[in-house]
């Protein structure tokens, strides 16, 4: 048994916004949630629990009153029917084909926290140009991955045009500090992606998302929303 997530997931969440197109004001919007998201995986990691199918779907908003504060949005993550302890897999493939970092489809060993990271890479795509980058990161499926693959994210994100515009490309419209987050994110090598910080990254010298502009600029810092 779960609270009530009065605002439904963040498939409903971009649904709901579906007229504020990709741009500064749509990031503004979605800043203090992917704070919230990556803090939450983060804590799980660090906990050695790896949820192994985050998406829109398992991210779900519920709306808190607060007398000093007026209205916030809490998300809260769901679905561990796949979560794991086990930090090490081999010939296992979660989740939905979108959001498979593609190394669980090599047959050798990977590690499951980075799996979570490309996840959140794709998820945070979905959610400033609502649509999807690619169907499936399994070889030989989605022609959009395999350019991924043989020219590698930036290049894919000036090539890729928004779903519901096919003349303007996502590079062009998201700005560059999310674009970054983006890339780092979706790297196709799990050893040069972004992490989210993890205690057992600490001594290894891995990038996080938190030196990372958009997600320390305070400029998008806006948790509080005013009372209605």
């Amino acid at each position: 048994v779960t609270e009530l997530a009065s605002e439904g997931d963040l498939s409903t969440w971009c649904s709901q916004h579906k007229g504020l197109g990709p741009g500064r004001e749509r990031e503004a919007l979605m800043n203090p949630l992917a704070r919230q998201i990556m803090l939450g995986v983060q804590a799980l990691h660090d906990l050695c629990i790896v949820h192994n199918d985050l998406s829109l779907e398992h991210l779900v908003i519920n709306c808190e009153s607060q007398q000093e504060f007026g209205v916030q949005r809490k998300v809260r993550i769901i679905d561990f029917g796949m979560s794991s302890t086990v930090r090490r897999f081999r010939a296992c493939v979660s989740g939905k084909p979108s959001y498979q970092a593609p190394e669980m489809h090599k047959g050798h060993a990977y590690d499951s926290l980075l799996v979570d990271c490309f996840a959140l890479g794709v998820l945070l795509y979905s959610m400033a140009t609502q649509g999807y980058p690619w169907a499936s990161t399994k070889p030989g499926v989605c022609p959009f991955f395999q350019y991924v693959v043989l020219k590698g994210v930036h290049s894919f994100l000036k090539k890729r045009t928004l779903q519901r515009d096919s003349g303007t490309t996502v590079a062009k419209v998201v700005s560059p500090a999310l674009k970054n987050t983006i890339e780092g994110l979706l790297d196709v090598e799990p050893s040069s992606r972004l992490t989210l910080g993890e205690s057992c990254f600490a001594q290894t010298g891995r990038c996080s998302i938190w030196e990372e502009r958009w997600l320390s600029n305070d400029s998008y810092s806006f948790p509080m929303y005013p009372k209605s």
